[in-house]
């Protein structure tokens, strides 16, 4: 009985060796691994470019955003537009100028914009007998004639174009027509009024991400 008891210790005692020596034993195992860089994450641009042609070629439009040069008006020697009528003129009854612009999506996000008119410093009521036309897609050169248009008023003037959809990095060429009521009286003579171009441009529904694209 002493030697099985006996026996049994010794094994045990083994048993135990062996496995604080297996503990200490370096195991080789299959690896592996796999990296992804460059994840960058950048935000879009929303960047839009109102341009005006300034010049004879189709390449001659140049950015405006924040220019402050006329481009109607009595011209001098800042006054943007490149029509000859437009430079060193005063209005008359039945008078209309007309300018080439265009929208320009500089950024990397696709947009929806919004053109409106808007008239202030009226003096002698001359903006009751002024109007506007946009023509689209009228480039340089493009023989824009007056039909009709649209009544100006003070304050913002909305345009028919309204929420255009712009995809990045596209543009689009319109003319801008100002014209002076063929019935105007002497009452107007004098009087004056500005307009400036105002575009609100907003991003389009079509980016992609967790919760599609609205």
């Amino acid at each position: 009985m002493k030697s099985t008891k006996k026996s049994f210790l010794t094994s045990l005692i083994s048993l135990l060796l062996c496995f604080s020596m297996l503990l200490g034993t370096t195991y080789a195992w299959f690896t592996d691994s796999a990296t992804s860089g460059g994840n960058k994450i950048q935000a879009g641009d929303l960047d839009i470019e109102l341009r005006f042609w300034t010049g004879t070629g189709e390449e001659d439009y140049e950015k405006i955003n924040e220019e402050s040069a006329p481009l109607f008006g009595v011209g001098n020697s800042e006054t943007l537009s490149a029509n000859a009528d437009s430079r060193n003129t005063l209005w008359e009854p039945g008078k209309t100028q007309t300018v080439f612009l265009s929208l320009k999506n500089a950024g990397n996000l696709d947009l929806k914009y919004k053109v409106a008119i808007e008239a202030y410093n009226v003096i002698g009521n001359l903006i009751s007998v002024m109007q506007y036309q946009i023509t689209p897609d009228a480039k340089y050169g493009v023989n824009v004639s007056w039909t009709s248009g649209t009544s100006a008023k003070e304050g913002p003037n909305n345009t028919s174009a309204s929420n255009v959809a712009l995809k990045a990095g596209e543009e689009h060429f319109f003319a801008l027509s100002i014209h002076m009521d063929e019935e105007a009286g002497n009452s107007y003579m004098a009087g004056s009024v500005d307009f400036d171009i105002r575009v609100l441009a907003s991003q389009l529904a079509s980016e992609y991400d967790s919760n599609g694209n609205t």
